[in-house]
């Protein structure tokens, strides 16, 4: 289980980073997935 917890939350650190780059990313998609 920590594998899917450590990718969830890479995953999660992906997404926040690429949604930073975009200009009002991480207000869109601020919410966990």
């Amino acid at each position: 289980f920590i594998i899917l917890i450590s990718l969830a939350e890479v995953n999660a650190a992906l997404l926040r980073g690429l949604t930073s780059l975009q200009p009002g990313g991480c207000e869109v998609r601020t919410k966990p997935t």
